[in-house]
């Protein structure tokens, strides 16, 4: 299936490491990135 630009931006983010420890989680659990 394709990706949308804004799921490519979210991977983006987290692999560039821009994430903060307490930012949500891109996926949209509303969980913690990190714990």
């Amino acid at each position: 299936m394709g990706s949308t630009p804004l799921d490519l931006a979210k991977f983006n983010m987290v692999q560039s490491g821009e994430m903060s420890r307490n930012a949500p989680c891109p996926c949209g659990s509303k969980k913690r990135y990190k714990r």
